[in-house]
């Protein structure tokens, strides 16, 4: 009974992991990363209307990787704070974080942080969606495999 507890739950952790992780692509990496690649000619000005108000960069993984989020608002206004997220391969964190604005659309927003690792953030990018792959197509390949009856269900 053990053993079938286990196996459901693992295949529990799996669907979990195949669903997550192209949410985490798609809503936490994604956007601000086509944000910065659109605008990566641009030249940046510093966005002096605005202010930090929190910056902080967990490291996580062994420090192999680094999930970085900045919230900031406009100076001297009581309107909402925006933040921006980016993740980075290797460990990130004590620079100094600014914000700075893109001269030709005033409305993009990203920190120097985030422009300077551009190269970084879009190979931490490829290698999480490769992961990815790799792991749907074992896991597609599992499934099949015990479907067509060339894995038996007692060596599983």
């Amino acid at each position: 009974m053990k053993n079938g507890r286990l196996r459901f739950s693992l295949h529990l952790v799996a669907i979990a992991f195949i669903l997550g992780i192209p949410w985490l692509l798609g809503t936490l990496i994604g956007p601000p990363l086509l944000a910065d690649i659109a605008h990566r000619n641009d030249p940046p000005i510093a966005a002096t209307d605005l202010r930090v108000q929190e910056a902080t960069c967990r490291n996580f993984f062994f420090f192999v990787a680094a999930d970085c989020t900045v919230a900031y608002a406009p100076v001297g206004a009581l309107g909402p704070k925006r933040t921006l997220q980016s993740f980075h391969l290797g460990r990130q964190g004590g620079e100094p974080v600014v914000l700075v604005r893109s001269a030709s659309d005033p409305t993009y927003v990203s920190t120097t942080l985030a422009r300077d690792s551009l190269l970084n953030r879009t190979i931490t990018f490829f290698v999480w969606c490769m992961f990815e792959l790799a792991f749907l197509a074992f896991y597609v390949t599992y499934w099949l495999k015990l479907l067509t009856g060339r894995l038996s269900r007692r060596t599983v």
